[in-house]
């Protein structure tokens, strides 16, 4: 995503964008792509650093439907003046 993207919307891309891998089959793939993606803006920055643990437990639990039903549960960020990058 390019800048002046606020949170919310920079979320949505990033949930997709592991949501793609999720329906090739690929848990481990949606997982790093979703940590890094969010990484990547300040306003979704703080939304993995204490979920990553959960997260890979759901995958070793239920596998990629495990990734997935974490990541749907995933509440999307406020937008504020502040998250627009």
């Amino acid at each position: 995503m390019g800048p002046g993207v606020n949170a919310p919307e920079h979320f949505r891309w990033a949930r997709d964008r592991a949501m793609e891998y999720v329906e090739m089959g690929d848990g481990a793939l949606a997982m790093s792509s979703l940590v890094s993606d969010l990484n990547k803006h300040e306003g979704t920055a703080h939304i993995m650093a204490d979920l990553s643990t959960l997260m890979i437990g759901e995958y070793l639990i239920d596998g990629v439907r495990g990734v997935k039903r974490f990541i749907e549960g995933l509440p999307e960020p406020a937008a504020s003046e502040e998250s627009a990058r």
